[in-house]
């Protein structure tokens, strides 16, 4: 799941919106059949990410702000702050 976490943001950040938001899907679907629900925020928030370059800035924070919301409901803040960094793209 660690590798489509990454792959998920490497094709975000190089523009790549249809690959990423694919990969996004796959570990959001994938963390359900595996039962791992500290991967499923992750997903959630790189689906967010993809819908912020898209120009679906509303959608984007509606998404971002509930897998943050999930994520830390885990006890996780490592990657709080790419999910509200202005810089990551």
């Amino acid at each position: 799941m660690r590798s489509l976490s990454v792959a998920s943001l490497v094709h975000t950040f190089s523009g790549d919106f249809v690959a990423a938001n694919a990969l996004a899907d796959e570990l959001y679907a994938l963390t359900d059949e595996q039962r791992s629900p500290a991967w499923k925020p992750l997903g959630m928030m790189a689906q967010g990410y993809v819908l912020r370059l898209m120009g679906k800035a509303s959608d984007a924070v509606q998404v971002i702000t509930a897998g943050v919301t999930a994520h830390r409901s885990n006890g996780a803040t490592i990657t709080t702050p790419l999910a509200f960094s202005s810089d990551n793209g």
